[in-house]
């Protein structure tokens, strides 16, 4: 029956109180947020987190979408931003080396 419901339905009925709403919100569309995010990562594990993530930000702001454009176009523009975050954390995590792995590349780079 909940197959019958549009995701402006459902969006109307979340905002309303109807917490079941975001459950068929999630149903339907975690396969694609997944492989959206996959697809950006390229990694299984990364893209299980970060889609919990996505639907994380879906419950707290669903009351913030205007409905505007489609609930999947704001879905997708979540997914994207997470993906694009997590990586900008992974690049500032990564080019950060402590005293001993810098002491370590000094050493071998010196060593022909």
């Amino acid at each position: 029956m909940h197959l019958t419901y549009s995701d402006e339905q459902l969006v109307k009925k979340f905002k309303a109180g109807d917490k079941d709403s975001f459950r068929i919100l999630v149903e339907r569309y975690k396969s694609r947020v997944y492989n959206i995010i996959y697809g950006i990562m390229g990694n299984r594990d990364e893209a299980e987190d970060l889609s919990q993530e996505v639907f994380l930000n879906v419950y707290r702001f669903l009351y913030r979408f205007k409905e505007k454009s489609k609930f999947y176009t704001w879905l997708y523009r979540i997914a994207v931003n997470i993906c694009l975050s997590a990586r900008k954390k992974k690049n500032k995590s990564g080019s950060i080396f402590s005293l001993t792995e810098l002491s370590e590349v000094n050493n071998t780079s010196g060593k022909i």
